[in-house]
């Protein structure tokens, strides 16, 4: 009896027995199945910057001799192969995090409104992570206080801004901001900014705001 057995006992074994002066024996292949184990691994996270060279190593023992399969979530989750009928498989998760320098897209680079009218701002903001859009305005680049904007505006305030932000598990970044400016006046027309700063590095894009002067037919009838 051999208890425990351990991958060291594999091996040939043979018994023997001597009747009547004759030998007999009877020889058995024992080979141990070892679970596979995962004993070399990557960090579980790794951020990586666009562009970067990335070099993974995983090494496994157990017998049979594991294979190891590498597959990207959530595209072939199910993909997963159980190495042999009565074995689950070692199992390591590596998140792999791309470092996205912030890139900033205006909607409408000249925007034409009327005095005592209002109107809205967009700019897009993709990064990773993902920072804080700043609206500023004129060749100070004045920071723009604005308030969260409700479904039912009073407009008593100036500003109000409403961003779009993706969930946290979304793998890519992408944030949605809109400045509302309510009731122009000649001072509100100008360059419109909007930023935004991460680790790594900063963006910014433009808008022009300019006002936009009516038409005037006058008819004269003798």
């Amino acid at each position: 009896m051999i208890n425990p057995v351990t991958p060291t006992d594999s091996g040939s074994y043979r018994c023997t027995v001597l009747v009547n002066g004759k030998t007999h024996s009877k020889e058995i292949e024992l080979n141990v199945l070892v679970p596979p184990k995962i004993v070399k691994a990557p960090a579980s996270t790794l951020k990586l910057v666009e562009g970067d060279t990335l070099q993974l190593s995983c090494v496994a023992e157990g017998n049979p001799r594991p294979t190891v399969t590498w597959l990207i979530q959530p595209f072939n989750r199910n993909l997963l192969p159980l190495i042999g009928r009565t074995m689950l498989p070692a199992r390591r998760v590596l998140e792999l995090l791309e470092l996205i320098p912030p890139e900033i897209d205006m909607l409408n680079p000249l925007i034409k409104q009327s005095l005592a009218r209002d109107t809205v701002l967009q700019c897009t903001a993709n990064a990773n992570p993902l920072g804080n859009i700043i609206w500023s305005f004129g060749v100070n680049k004045q920071r723009i206080n604005a308030s969260t904007c409700s479904i039912l505006t009073d407009k008593k305030e100036k500003y109000c801004l409403i961003e779009s932000r993706p969930r946290p598990e979304e793998p890519f970044s992408v944030l949605v901001s809109k400045l509302h400016v309510f009731n122009l006046a000649e001072e509100d027309f100008g360059e419109y900014f909007c930023s935004m700063s991460t680790m790594m590095g900063r963006a910014s894009a433009k808008t022009l705001l300019e006002r936009k002067f009516l038409k005037c037919t006058l008819e004269l009838s003798l």
